[in-house]
């Protein structure tokens, strides 16, 4: 967990001015409890990671003008709480085999939704790969994040044939590769 943490201080303080400098250099997340961590490995280092859950509250209802709007989505709902892939992996490998896994655990599960905030300097990416904004964009720290959602029924063909080959891709890795963990409280 101790990588997680690290890889999460390195995003979400030092490149993405979300959290405040603390000593350690750790920033655990507030559903850390709860989370489901997917992770992306070479060798035994982490080099990627995103966290789910999917018990409410989700904390994308802190970013809504009015947090019912989440009232009908709420049951069959996944939150992707975090995003956090090493600056020497953002080839498009991990991030592919990290939404991969965020797809198939929402599937396996019979979840309907992907619930996101949304860094809004990629609101344009987000929208290309079917997230719809359920409100304006809203400060954290010094940055900015849009309450989105994903509904997987309506998830762009293209975007379901690349889920289609790299679930190829991933089922041969050898060594390297992705696992999914529980969060310790």
């Amino acid at each position: 967990m101790d990588q997680i943490h690290r890889l999460n201080y390195r995003t979400f303080v030092e490149e993405i001015p979300q959290h405040p400098a603390a000593e350690g250099r750790r920033l655990i997340d507030k559903f850390h409890s709860k989370n489901v961590y997917l992770v992306a490995l070479e060798g035994s280092r982490v080099v990627g990671m995103t966290a789910i859950h999917d018990q409410p509250p989700f904390s994308i209802e802190d970013r809504l003008p009015d947090p019912k709007a989440l009232d009908s989505y709420r049951a069959r709902s996944l939150e992707v709480r975090l995003l956090a892939v090493d600056p020497c992996h953002r080839s498009g490998q991990v991030f592919a085999g990290l939404s991969w896994l965020v797809y198939r655990h929402a599937l396996d599960r019979g979840k309907e939704h992907l619930l996101i905030s949304g860094f809004e300097q990629r609101r344009k990416f987000y929208e290309r790969i079917g997230f719809k904004p359920l409100g304006a964009g809203v400060p954290s720290g010094n940055a900015r994040f849009i309450p989105m959602i994903l509904t997987l029924s309506s998830l762009p063909e293209s975007i379901r044939a690349d889920l289609g080959h790299v679930s190829r891709w991933v089922s041969s890795l050898n060594g390297d590769g992705f696992l999914a963990g529980a969060g310790q409280g």
